[in-house]
């Protein structure tokens, strides 16, 4: 459903032509490969990239267009606002996911969709050091000692997991989670509560492109570098999948061996909790926050694991493993042989090793 707020006036050619594409586009937002002819492929980037904000604001909840606002770029250049939310029976409490921006540009006689992206950068810093260009944020420097450390990283992960490293990568040094999110074209986004790292970092490997929000980690986001070079997991189990970035990368500013104890806090104040309940996200788990730490350092470790005794033969099966948490139980029992009817005894020994 996409509907307009009441500050958007249809009666307006423009306005209207520029509502019909958005909506015809809403109904199939598909950019990949050029399958939708509304999205523009008059810049470079879009051309390269296609939606990148998709992933973020299109979870399934109504639309609402809350402004088409011409630019000083004159009549062939609008910005579009979207709201993406949902509301209870009764009215009263409002989910909100995005505030979403993009640009409808004018291409002959027809409007096509463009990201914000390219327009918030134009004038930021550029560095270009081996597969990776790195674009700074005005106000953030280059480090060049992360930045040789970011590349030599990049190399040894596709070495490890025998894959060519990406041809290509836009890696972009922000102040913050808000930052990034601004210049995905997204002025809102729904995120937990809390000063969560791995909040802070966003990698969209289609598009070859990887956001540190993190100062502290800036030009040096492993964690995030691990997925742009193995790419795209949804149809990877998401506990190996963060797992392998997690062993490798670390996380919330922590390598794999610091976040142990985490999840050893975890097993302690959760004596009677069960692998399978944490797999498959039971209430006897704790709160979200608390489930996600423990199953994503699970997974590390599971990683951890598999390449002690398989190498790296055994991380590139790993790698290939099908998604579902059933899938990923059937797969640990397979590489824990020892473990295969009881999986709750390796995970809780593990720790202690």
């Amino acid at each position: 459903m996409v509907s307009t707020s009441f500050g958007v006036d249809t009666t307006i050619p423009e306005v209207r032509a520029i509502v019909a594409v958005v909506r015809a586009y809403l109904a199939h937002p598909d950019s990949a490969d050029r399958r939708s002819t509304l999205w523009s492929t008059r810049d470079p980037a879009d051309r390269r990239w296609g939606d990148i904000s998709a992933t973020l604001a299109y979870q399934g909840v109504p639309g609402t267009i809350l402004g088409v606002l011409g630019t000083d770029a004159g009549d062939s250049l609008y910005v579009v606002k979207t709201l993406y939310a949902s509301a209870d029976s009764a009215g009263r409490a409002v989910s909100v996911v995005a505030l979403q921006r993009v640009y409808a540009v004018r291409e002959g006689n027809e409007w096509r969709l463009s990201n914000s992206l390219p327009r918030v950068t134009r004038g930021w810093r550029r560095l270009r050091a081996g597969h990776i260009t790195y674009w700074y944020e005005p106000g953030q420097q280059p480090h060049p000692t992360a930045v040789r450390r970011a590349g030599r990283f990049v190399d040894s992960v596709a070495a490890l997991f025998g894959v060519q490293p990406p041809a290509r990568l836009d890696y972009y040094v922000t102040s913050s989670a808000d930052a990034v999110h601004r210049i995905l074209g997204l002025d809102f986004f729904v995120t937990a509560s809390g000063p969560r790292e791995e909040l802070r970092g966003l990698t969209l490997p289609r598009a070859g492109m990887v956001f540190s929000g993190n100062p502290t980690l800036g030009d040096s986001y492993l964690h995030e570098l691990v997925h742009a070079v193995l790419g795209p997991f949804p149809f990877r189990s998401f506990l190996i999948g963060e797992g392998i970035a997690i062993w490798l990368g670390g996380s919330q500013g922590r390598s794999y061996h610091q976040l142990i104890p985490q999840l050893r806090r975890y097993q302690a104040d959760h004596p009677s909790l069960r692998l399978e309940e944490l797999l498959h996200g039971d209430p006897a788990a704790g709160s979200y926050t608390d489930r996600s730490d423990a199953l994503r350092i699970t997974g590390a470790m599971f990683v951890a694991a598999v390449y002690r005794r398989h190498g790296a033969a055994g991380l590139r099966a790993l790698n290939a493993a099908v998604a579902g948490t059933d899938s990923t139980s059937v797969v640990m029992r397979r590489e824990l042989p020892e473990y295969a009817t009881d999986l709750d005894r390796w995970w809780r020994t593990a720790t202690a090793q």
